[in-house]
Order: structure tokens, then C-alpha cells, then sequence
């Protein structure tokens, strides 16, 4: 079935379709299949796959490294030429998939065409086209994709391409500005269609072959590496290939594009009048003018009306947040005409006296966080004032159940695992004599590096447990268990020297018993941990403790009143509360899917963290080609803000720091740039200075910490 990707299968078909040599072919299989895993039920057995850069596993049941002994394990060698067997012989896809190979090549060869013709700068685009072919790429997308393809089935214009990406990769490399961006490398590119342009033969299956239809399901491998990992497309063009990867519908892909890009487009002399200018129009999707702006037709500024009285202290409060961004009692009393004893009676359970600042909070506010830690200090206070016997009635109310062993999985290389619980692992289970233990024999962690490390690996000889049954000849247990408190999958290499130097092959076999033998290390680890009665208890209320106490802040944000903000426009609720947690919460990541209004949170919030006190100037980096859309957002929403967008001249070594001086005297709402300017700005030498010597004694603090538990183990620096 090939790897992940979309159409994995259809290139390596194609692929095969090429001729080349074996070890080429087995290089192509090992890239495309890459790193990652698979899960299918055959006649009701379940059965995980696992590749990576050794090979192909696969293993009964739902994880393959959970596996120690009972697995499969085929090189890339291997793989490749069954593959090719199997195509030979007309077994591997049915017809309808082999005749759809070359079609898959011609699109993807096509997307990566499309997408480079927009990556070059105008004036070179006639390096690698003529007039007539640039025609191709006029209609937009999914319509120029599919002139391209008919263009690349023709096999002389595929060689005339080719020699014209031969030259313009010269070019790029005397001047990588013919570029704007460099994702399509010219040479990279250079080298895929060389490999297009070759001759191919189609392959033919055998007569009444046909698939047979197996359920699939997402494996446990899967599921921890995608945990350990996390994934994110910080590069603007890798969003838009991985989109049209996963999507076949054309109007998704043009509604992806057109959300991505935006309306209008992007200027080279851009500033906040041009700004103003776009904001005068409305644009229908194809980027034509709709209509003029409100600002022709409709009062589009509204004038702020204070409120100077209300009748509730619940009315008052709600004033309070949204206009001091916080419980001010004073202000509060001034509003509804009663005492701040008055008012504090009647929010009892609505706001809080925070024993820790002395300062006053909102429900929300002080009954989210770390609300184990909180009540432990509100019963301490309380002892001391009984007023504070509130906070203890309210914070008993909101601590989370705690989680039992069953709950809670342990793994090696948890950094809140005490070394000495490693420590007592190596005795109960390696047969480790306890006299080595923790003299010759030592587990330490540094909470500096993240890094485990066991002193005395070879102080424990001839122990069967520790160099067979755990461990191998080339690597023991205690090698094999550093390796898995450091999460990394144990890696046996082969050194030899030759006339050329020395070199390091990895050993594919003795990979696979350490990697063995590891498994083994962890499933015992994993049954040992909460074996015996006491370290379980201690254990499960030190997890709670630390990963049970924090109760998630809901954020409310219908009192704030957005001053400034056109009566033309009115947030929807989700967007309110977004704003609200920007403003009040420490940090936020609005993960809205697209088209939730993201950028109207962004704006809206910094206006309003602005009129509040808590920023005094507004800095919004946002993609190059984005700066002037937000301009136009921007004075759409708040018409009457005042904004500096950058232009790509303000950014050239002779304007850089007038502009930089702008963006400091300026009494701006908001500075509007692109990553690449924001990329050119430099840290001050002060900052650099402080931040490299904070980095400094940091690390030799936890030198002399390390030197001071183990005087005999760290060498003393000279002077």
C-alpha cells in the first residue's frame, strides 16, 4: 500500500516504471515509505506495521514495538524487490491502479510546476518559459494544473524543460533572489523532471487479479510517535502541497487558496495610506470591486458612552473587567453607590481575596490554575484570618478526582521519576548486588540538558542478567536502559578504516536484538513500577500532585465593550471569549479552524489591550504576503486606529533603522510586518549579553550541584 502519503502508491508504481538500478529503487522505496506505520485486520487478526530507516516490521496486534520477540522484520532491500516481483508478475495492484500511475505523475509534476512558475519573480519567469507557455498558467488553480499535465505528456516539451531548468538553476545560484521563496528549489527541480523525462514502460496485472478488501485502523506506534512529535506547518508553501496531497475536490483546493492568500495581493510600495486606500473598497472573490466601503453610506466611528452608574455590585464588576481589566473595588463603589464591604458581601464566591498577591480576582480567575497549590495556601492564610475560610470552601469545590495506578501510565524516561526508583529497577530486576548500587553503580538526571545518564555501565561483569537476558554482547543492559530513559531507540555501528578514512555502517542485526532487548527492558520496567504497595502510593500522589492540579480558565468575554470598534461589525461569541483569555490569560493559541475570524480576535484584542493600559504598542507579524490584507482588516474594524504597515523598501540596509525609529516614536495602535522584516530585526548587544550570561549560570549552577552530589565523579575545572 506504500507509506502515508497520498499517492505513495501510485509512485512507487511509477517509479517502477523507470528503469534504474537496484539500489536506486530500494533509495526511492525507503524515502517514500520514510517513517511511520500501518494497521490492518486480515480474516479478524489484527496486525501493526512499523518502517523506519532499518526496514519494515510487522507484528501481530496493535503495536509492533510492543513486540519484543514475535515480529517480522524485512530490509529495504527486501522490500523493493518484492515490490518489483510482485509487479513483474502482475500481482501488486489491480489494472485500473496501474493505469492510473502515470496520470498521479503527470499532477503532482504539474503542482510542483504550478507552484515554482509563482515562486519566480516576474521579470525571469521568461528564463523558463515562452510567451505561449505562460499562457498555461493564467486560468489558476485547479485549471493550470491540468494545462500543465497536458503540456508534461508531451515528450519533447518535457526535455526542452529541462535544459531550460538547467540554466536557470545556474542562475539561481548566482542569484537566489530570482526566487521569492525556495521551497522549489531550481535545482532540486532540475533533478525530479531529469528522473520524469526518462523512457517508461506501463506494467500489466495478471488477468482476474483483484484486492482483496481488509479493514484498517491507526496503531499504537502511530498514536506515540505522532504524541512525541507533534506536527505543524510552519512553511506557508508546505501547507498548500499538503492540502492538495490530501484533497481531490477542486473547489476545496480553490476555497484553500483563496482563504491562504487572501483578497487583493501583495504590493512592493505598501504603506498604511495604501492601507487606508484598500480598506475604501470591497472585493468579490474574483477580486473585483463589489462595492464601496460603509464609510461612503453609514457612520462607521462610534462615539464611546462612559457609564457612570449602574444599580448591582455583579454590573459593577462586569464595568470593572471590561473597563480596568481587573477587580478595582474603588471604582466599583463609585459606579453602583455602595461600600467595598457592601460590595464584597455581595460577591461572596464572585471574587476572591488571593492571599498570596493581597489582590482581588474573579472567580475564574483564582478557582482555575494550580488549585491544589492555591488551597494549600488559602488554608495556611485561613489559620491566620478567617476571612480566608471562603477561599477554602470554594477551592474544595473545584479539585480535580485524583487518579488512581490504574489511570496513570509510567514509562521510562518520565523526568518526574525520582534516579532512585532507576536505582532500585536495576537492583529488583538486573540482580544487581546492592553494594553497587549507588556507589559504582549510580542514576542521575539533569534537569539542565533533559538528560539521564548511569555511571559505572561495566562495573557489574559476568552478571548473566545484565550482558544475555537484558542485554547483548555488543551493548548491556545498562547501555540499553540509558538509551530508553533518553527515549532514543538503541543503534549498534560497525567502525572500519580504509584508505579513505574511518567509517561507521550500521549493524542491522545487532540493532535488532539491543532494540529487542530493550522492549524487554520496558515492558519489565512497566510491571515493576507499581508492584510494590508503597512506591505505588507514593508515586500516584506525587503524579497528582503534579499533572492533577491545574483546572482549565473559562473565559468569558460578553462585558467587554470594544470602544472604537464599527457598529457595522459584531463579533460572534467564541470570538469575545477569545479575546477575553488573550487579554486576561498569560499566553494563548487561537487554534480555531479556518475561517472562525482569527484575525479579527487579533486586532480587536490588541485594540482593546491598548485602551486598557496592559500594552502600550501593538507589534503583528504575520506571512510577507499578508501585510496588506491585515491593513485592510485592520482599518476595517477599527476605522479609526492608526497603523504603520511595512513595505519591503523600509526594510533595505539604508531605511531599516529610520524605520525602526518610526515604530519607537510613533504613537501607534499597531505596527503591521512580515516575517522576513521581522527576521532583520536585531536583539540589542545588552540583551544578547544578558541572555547568553543567564544561559551561563544557569549551566554552572548545575555543574556545582552535579559536583556536590558526586564529589569524585566531575573533574575540577582549572583556572
Amino acid at each position: 500500500t506504500g507509506g502515508n502519503r497520498r499517492g505513495s502508491q501510485l509512485r512507487l508504481i511509477y517509479n517502477y516504471m523507470i528503469e534504474q538500478t537496484p539500489e536506486a529503487a530500494t533509495a526511492y522505496v525507503k524515502r517514500e515509505y520514510g517513517k511511520g506505520g500501518k494497521g490492518f485486520t486480515i480474516n479478524g487478526t489484527d496486525y501493526a506495521v512499523w518502517f523506519d530507516e532499518l526496514g519494515l516490521q510487522i507484528a501481530s496486534g496493535h503495536s509492533v514495538r510492543e513486540q519484543a520477540i514475535e515480529k517480522a522484520f524485512l530490509s529495504w532491500d527486501d522490500v523493493a524487490g518484492r515490490i518489483h516481483q510482485l509487479l513483474k508478475q502482475g500481482e501488486y495492484v489491480p489494472q485500473p491502479v496501474l493505469d492510473a500511475a502515470r496520470g498521479n505523475a503527470l499532477t503532482e509534476y504539474a503542482n510542483a510546476l504550478a507552484f515554482m512558475e509563482r515562486d519566480i519573480v516576474d521579470d525571469y519567469r521568461h528564463t523558463l518559459f515562452d510567451e505561449a507557455e505562460l499562457e498555461m498558467f493564467k486560468d489558476g488553480f485547479p485549471e493550470e494544473v491540468e494545462n500543465v499535465s497536458r503540456f508534461l505528456d508531451h515528450q519533447e516539451n518535457v526535455e526542452r524543460l529541462v535544459s531550460r531548468l538547467r540554466d536557470f538553476a545556474a542562475v539561481y545560484a548566482e542569484n537566489r533572489d530570482v526566487m521569492r521563496f525556495h521551497y522549489y528549489n531550481p535545482t532540486r527541480m532540475t533533478n525530479a523532471f531529469e528522473a520524469f523525462s526518462k523512457p517508461w514502460t506501463p506494467f500489466q496485472a495478471r488477468e482476474g487479479f483483484a484486492w482483496e478488501n481488509h479493514g484498517v485502523f491507526i496503531t499504537q506506534d502511530e498514536i506515540d510517535a505522532e504524541l512525541a512529535v507533534g506536527a505543524s506547518y510552519e512553511n506557508s508553501r508546505l501547507a498548500i502541497y499538503a492540502h492538495f496531497l490530501s484533497s481531490d475536490d477542486r473547489k476545496a483546493r480553490a476555497d484553500f487558496l483563496k482563504h491562504h492568500y487572501g483578497d487583493g495581493g501583495h504590493s512592493p510600495a505598501l504603506n498604511g495610506k495604501d492601507c487606508l486606500l484598500a480598506a475604501l473598497e470591497v472585493l468579490d472573490e474574483n477580486g473585483q470591486l463589489k462595492r464601496k466601503a460603509d464609510i461612503f453610506t453609514k457612520r462607521t466611528i462610534r462615539k464611546p458612552e462612559p457609564v457612570e452608574s449602574v444599580d448591582t455590585a455583579s454590573e459593577a464588576l462586569a464595568l470593572s473587567i471590561g473597563e480596568r481589566a481587573r477587580v478595582d473595588l474603588t471604582y466599583m463603589a463609585s459606579l453602583c453607590g455602595k461600600s467595598e464591604d457592601e460590595i464584597i458581601d455581595e460577591l461572596r464566591g464572585v471574587i476572591f481575596l488571593d492571599p498570596g498577591s493581597d489582590e482581588w480576582q474573579t472567580s475564574d480567575e483564582y478557582l482555575s490554575g494550580n488549585v491544589r497549590e492555591k488551597l494549600r495556601a488559602a488554608q495556611s492564610a485561613a489559620e491566620r484570618d478567617p476571612a480566608y475560610q471562603v477561599n477554602v470552601e470554594y477551592l474544595k469545590r473545584v479539585q480535580p478526582k485524583d487518579l488512581d495506578a490504574s489511570e496513570i501510565e509510567v514509562r521510562l524516561g518520565a523526568t518526574w521519576i525520582d534516579p532512585q526508583y532507576i536505582d532500585r529497577f536495576i537492583r529488583d530486576e538486573f540482580h544487581t548486588d546492592f553494594w553497587l548500587i549507588g556507589r559504582q553503580i549510580k542514576t542521575q538526571y539533569s534537569k539542565v540538558s533533559g538528560q539521564w545518564n548511569i555511571q559505572g555501565k561495566s562495573a557489574d561483569r559476568g552478571n548473566p542478567m545484565v550482558y544475555s537476558t537484558y542485554g547483548t554482547e555488543r551493548l548491556n543492559a545498562f547501555h540499553l536502559l540509558e538509551d530508553a530513559l533518553n527515549l532514543k531507540d538503541t543503534k549498534v555501528y560497525d567502525t572500519f578504516r580504509d584508505a579513505d578514512g574511518e567509517h561507521r555502517v550500521l549493524n542491522k542485526k545487532e540493532t535488532m536484538l539491543a532494540q529487542q532487548k530493550q522492549e524487554l527492558i520496558r515492558a519489565a520496567f512497566k510491571e515493576w513500577i507499581f508492584k510494590d504497595m508503597r512506591r505505588r502510593e507514593t508515586l500516584v500522589a506525587k503524579y497528582n500532585e503534579l499533572f492533577n492540579a491545574v483546572r482549565p480558565r473559562e473565559y468569558d468575554g460578553s462585558h467587554i465593550r470594544f470602544v472604537g470598534m464599527t457598529p457595522e461589525i459584531t463579533l460572534m461569541q467564541h470570538q469575545k471569549n477569545a479575546i477575553a483569555h488573550i487579554l486576561y490569560g498569560d499566553n494563548v493559541l487561537l487554534a480555531h479552524c479556518v475561517g472562525a475570524g482569527k484575525t479579527f480576535q487579533m486586532i480587536a484584542a490588541g485594540m482593546e489591550a491598548r485602551r486598557l493600559g496592559l500594552s502600550q504598542k501593538n507589534l503583528y507579524v504575520v506571512p510577507n504576503h499578508l501585510t496588506e490584507q491585515w491593513g485592510a482588516d485592520f482599518l476595517r474594524l477599527y476605522p479609526g486606529a492608526n497603523i504603520l504597515v511595512a513595505t519591503k523598501k523600509d526594510f533595505e540596509p539604508a531605511n531599516r533603522k529610520k524605520f525602526c525609529s518610526r515604530i519607537a516614536t510613533g504613537d501607534y495602535d499597531a505596527i503591521i510586518i512580515g516575517h522576513t522584516q521581522f527576521e532583520k530585526i536585531p536583539l540589542s548587544h545588552e540583551r544578547q549579553a544578558a541572555m547568553i550570561q543567564s544561559q551561563i549560570d544557569e549551566i554552572t549552577s548545575a555543574m556545582r550541584l552535579a559536583r556536590s552530589a558526586c564529589p569524585g565523579y566531575w573533574p575540577t575545572p582549572s583556572r
